[in-house]
């Protein structure tokens, strides 16, 4: 990038940016309703570290308080068993559903951003990127 196009630059730059903060939200959904096959690890390790994630800050922002009190009290003392309730309350709060689409929206940010390129294999690469993002996120939740 380094003596690159400055309209390009920064195209690339909001790509990444965009590209890279749908790429962790993808991740928070995935710890919390993929399976272990999809993950390549235990489910629930973000929060068992004590790791803020989407789903879960929504959840906290919707809840009542006595659902959010006990939720505190869960990931303080963190136990794979509690998945499941978990999962529950992000069911019933559809924080998946809202996540997913903060993702698409800033998928959608990143393809704006490739818009400012010129046309090239490199520039379809990453917009095939986009799309993949978008589809891994489509199956999660689906059993």
């Amino acid at each position: 990038l380094a003596g690159g196009d400055p309209r390009e630059t920064r195209a690339l730059r909001a790509y990444g940016m965009a590209l890279g903060t749908a790429y962790q939200v993808y991740d928070d959904c995935l710890d919390l309703f993929g399976s272990e096959a999809e993950a390549g690890k235990s489910l629930g390790t973000d929060i068992a570290s004590g790791k803020a994630t989407l789903p879960v800050i929504l959840l906290c922002e919707q809840a009542d308080p006595d659902i959010a009190a006990q939720l505190g009290r869960m990931i303080e003392k963190w136990d794979a068993g509690q998945l499941n309730i978990l999962r529950g309350w992000l069911s019933e709060f559809n924080t998946l559903e809202q996540s997913q689409s903060r993702l698409e929206a800033l998928l959608a940010i990143a393809r704006d951003a490739l818009g400012e390129l010129r046309e090239s294999d490199h520039r379809d690469e990453l917009e095939e990127l986009t799309l993949f993002l978008a589809q891994q996120s489509a199956g999660l939740g689906v059993c």
